[in-house]
């Protein structure tokens, strides 16, 4: 979605379309500041296991926990 490269109205665009409060803007921003990319998405759990959401849930703690810190959930809730 955005990158540490990404122009100020690239940014902006991205907040407006996914309706992002400032809390979240803010948390999006700092990552980005340091170095990170921004990634995000959304699962049709109609199609398929809620059992999805638990093995993301325990990917993505895994991650958090790999000792580097090179990913971070901003926005994680998969109760939709």
């Amino acid at each position: 979605m955005l990158s540490p490269d990404s122009a100020e109205e690239e940014i902006l665009k991205v907040f407006d379309e996914h309706y992002m409060g400032d809390e979240k803007q803010q948390d999006i921003r700092k990552a980005l500041k340091e170095g990170m990319t921004i990634y995000g998405g959304c699962i049709d759990f109609e199609c398929c296991d809620y059992s999805y959401a638990e093995l993301l849930e325990n990917l993505w703690e895994k991650l958090e926990n790999a000792g580097e810190k090179n990913f971070e959930i901003i926005d994680g809730d998969l109760s939709y």
